[in-house]
């Protein structure tokens, strides 16, 4: 937490200038004492009530005390969003102990969409109890999911990483929620082969994300093909390709027209070293979200269910 306190605070003293050397310094010094200030408030107490009220008071006592108040305004605005983004760190829901959580956890960062509070935001660690979730949101006069967005997300597995990018705008935080939920019951190298699929489908809504951590089984990855020559050459000699070549033919074949007419047809993908196709119909792709209604879950009910092997090789 103070890695990313003292992160936020060089941001903001990188912002101060003034053509007076003294009076910059002069700024950086108080802006700098108000900060550590709030910093050490919120270590101490967490967020309260009045906590930023007592921030913006002892902010502005100190650039009184050293005559810089009038020079100190203009950079009200952006002293604002680094005391925000500081408190936040220690508003999360579920509240955690530990003041580094925010290294090791999966979060959304959330804002809401009224007017009075569009500059405030909060963090959810998710997957979280969905009624406990609702609850949360509605004690914080969010009646709906979706009268807020979804600003940030952060996933702690290097694997998800894209998350990072497809997930932001998304407005209704409960298919988040249930998504979480669902990469958590991922095993490791499930894992990889949903990033994998991910990329090849270009999935990027909430519910063909979801829909996609059910369907594993139905992605076939064959790894060592970083090219189209190497993909056509492969299908050419394991017999996979939708014509028939005889021995003799093989030198003076084109790999590379051969794997794109197969990829056209088949809509598969070359991806990081890999190819990766969906070996089931449109039929046979499973839809456990209609985008409408939520599976039901709760985080404290067992499953006995076996792990599925995803078979790693092509099958076509």
């Amino acid at each position: 937490m103070r890695e990313y306190f003292e992160t936020q605070k060089k941001l903001l003293l990188e912002q101060v200038s003034d053509q007076n050397p003294e009076t910059e310094r002069t700024l950086n010094v108080a802006f700098g004492k108000a900060l550590d200030s709030a910093f050490e408030d919120l270590e101490k107490n967490s967020v309260q009530p009045d906590s930023e009220e007592r921030f913006w008071k002892g902010l502005s006592q100190l650039l009184s005390d050293c005559g810089c108040l009038r020079h100190g305004y203009q950079y009200f605005e952006n002293v604002a969003e680094t005391y925000l983004a500081l408190e936040n760190q220690f508003r999360c829901w579920t509240p955690q102990e530990d003041v580094e959580w925010a290294k090791n956890a999966d979060y959304v960062q959330v804002q809401r969409w009224d007017e009075r509070n569009r500059h405030k935001y909060f963090t959810l660690l998710l997957p979280a109890e969905p009624e406990a979730l609702r609850a949360y949101l509605q004690e914080n006069g969010i009646s709906n999911p979706r009268e807020c967005r979804i600003v940030n997300v952060h996933m702690k597995e290097p694997v998800f990483r894209e998350l990072e990018m497809a997930l932001p705008g998304c407005g209704d935080l409960m298919e988040a929620n249930y998504l979480f939920y669902r990469l958590g019951k991922l095993s490791e190298t499930e894992k990889q082969f949903f990033a994998y699929g991910m990329e090849m489908g270009k999935y990027i809504t909430a519910k063909e994300l979801i829909n996609l951590s059910a369907n594993l089984d139905g992605i076939y990855f064959q790894g060592g093909i970083g090219s189209k020559a190497e993909l056509g050459k492969f299908l050419v000699l394991n017999d996979l390709c939708f014509y028939q070549f005889n021995d003799e033919a093989l030198p003076f074949l084109d790999y590379e027209k051969i794997a794109e007419k197969h990829m056209e047809e088949t809509g598969g993908r070359l991806c990081r070293g890999m190819y990766i196709e969906r070996s089931v119909t449109s039929e046979e792709w499973v839809e456990i979200y209609d985008g409408v209604h939520l599976p039901g879950f709760t985080l404290a009910q067992e499953e006995n269910q076996e792990t599925q092997e995803i078979n790693g090789g092509m099958a076509l």
